[in-house]
């Protein structure tokens, strides 16, 4: 399925901080849906093997 953005591997404008403020003292605190509701461009100079999302022992074995 689709996944989401790995939110520690962005960078943020200043001005996003009164959204993310909004977002944060509202009952639903998820990063991911306050992700959806912001502009998003995706930096495509790094290959995306260098920001694999490695979880698992499983996904270890697939780094080494």
């Amino acid at each position: 399925g689709t996944k989401g953005w790995e939110p520690l591997c962005g960078y943020y404008h200043r001005s996003c901080l009164p959204g993310l403020h909004r977002q944060m003292a509202g009952s639903n605190r998820s990063f991911q849906s306050w992700l959806a509701k912001i502009p998003i461009t995706p930096y495509r100079l790094l290959p995306a093997s260098m920001l694999f999302n490695c979880n698992t022992p499983n996904d270890w074995g697939k780094v080494k």
